[in-house]
């Protein structure tokens, strides 16, 4: 029983099938059997882990405390990521790292009033700075801080920092 038509029975044509064949077999044995890394959520709750033991560690390093936050932060868990950042604070009060994620963390969590008092000390903190008027990241803080105030309905204080 001959299960290839008459016009595939040449012997290139065979050997071509059964090279296809072979390279699908292959593929879903390699699917199945190939590491492929760790599932994203893995790596991060890792990277979660290996923060938390160095902030055990060395509890009184405010950038220990703000990298962790961050971490918690791009896991979508904001509200774990606060009270790192208050810690962060209490051993620098002028870290403007913390004071940025500490902004971004309340805007995503939407609270907005409390979201401009850390903003609003980073402006001050950089009100003699000779690159403020082209920093990046000090545009995203006037930024962040108009939206807190437009969502708080102070528009003349949100029309002055989105100027």
């Amino acid at each position: 029983m001959n299960l290839l038509p008459a016009r595939l029975r040449t012997r290139k044509s065979v050997v071509i099938i059964v090279l296809c064949f072979l390279l699908v077999v292959g593929g879903v044995l390699a699917y199945f059997f190939v590491p492929r890394g760790f599932h994203p959520g893995e790596a991060e709750a890792q990277q979660i882990a290996y923060m938390e033991e160095l902030v055990a560690q060395t509890p009184d390093n405010p950038d220990a405390h703000v990298a962790l936050a961050l971490f918690y932060s791009q896991a979508g868990a904001p509200q774990r990521a606060i009270p790192h950042l208050k810690t962060a604070l209490k051993l620098n009060p002028s870290h403007q790292g913390a004071l940025v994620a500490l902004g971004d963390a309340y805007m995503e969590l939407e609270r907005y009033k409390d979201a401009v008092e850390p903003y609003t000390k980073v402006v001050d903190l950089n009100t003699n700075n000779p690159m403020r008027g082209i920093s990046r990241e000090l545009e995203g803080v006037y930024y962040h801080l108009g939206t807190a105030f437009f969502n708080l309905g102070s528009f003349n204080d949100a029309l002055r920092s989105f100027s």
